[in-house]
């Protein structure tokens, strides 16, 4: 496939629907843009790659199964490993853009529980789908609602890196923070401050 402009290949819906962009979520990097021209063949005609568990002719595969491209299976064993860790970038990838196909003018967003957390439980949806103007503060109102934990004081970090501010729009943190591999935003979510 040949891309003529980056312009027009974002903002081409009747070619890509999903890769609408709106002002509020800024513009896919180069990278990213080229990562989306590659995938959306496969995306479009529901040809997904051969071993990924989004594919509709493999069966969903358990949790507890250890990659094994006989069985393709792209899920690994470890519990304790993170959503990034835990499948491959093929799958990852085309779950973002499923998602976004299915929700062009929301943000996916992958919300885990930090490795050095103690005292909160693990999420066991840990998938979410939000809207750009949606604040950090708010993100973590839905994470205490899926905790059962309303009362609890919980902090969230983007990309193993950033404390956001609690009035920071989704639509800017993905903007700057989402992965440049498979798309999506990773947020993750301690009891206490980590960086004191």
């Amino acid at each position: 496939m040949v891309k003529t402009d980056t312009a027009e290949l974002l903002n081409s819906r009747t070619r890509n629907p999903y890769l609408h962009v709106n002002e509020n979520m800024g513009r896919f990097t180069e990278k990213v843009v080229d990562l989306v021209d590659a995938m959306s063949d496969r995306v479009a005609n529901n040809q997904h790659v051969s071993h990924c568990f989004s594919n509709p002719q493999n069966e969903s595969p358990s949790t507890s199964t250890v990659f094994d491209p006989l069985q393709k299976s792209c899920l690994f064993k470890n519990r304790r490993r993170t959503y990034r860790n835990s499948r491959m970038l093929c799958c990852r990838q085309s779950e973002y853009f499923k998602t976004r196909m299915e929700h062009p003018d929301k943000i996916p967003v992958i919300v885990e529980r930090m490795m050095t957390e103690k005292y909160l439980p693990e999420m066991k949806n840990f998938r979410f789908i939000v809207s750009p103007e949606v604040t950090i503060g708010q993100l973590i109102v839905m994470i205490k609602g899926r905790l059962h934990l309303p009362n609890m004081a919980v902090y969230a970090i983007v990309s193993d890196q950033v404390f956001p501010a609690l009035n920071t729009q989704i639509g800017e943190l993905a903007e700057r923070y989402r992965d440049p591999e498979d798309c999506f935003l990773y947020v993750k979510y301690a009891s206490e401050d980590i960086y004191g």
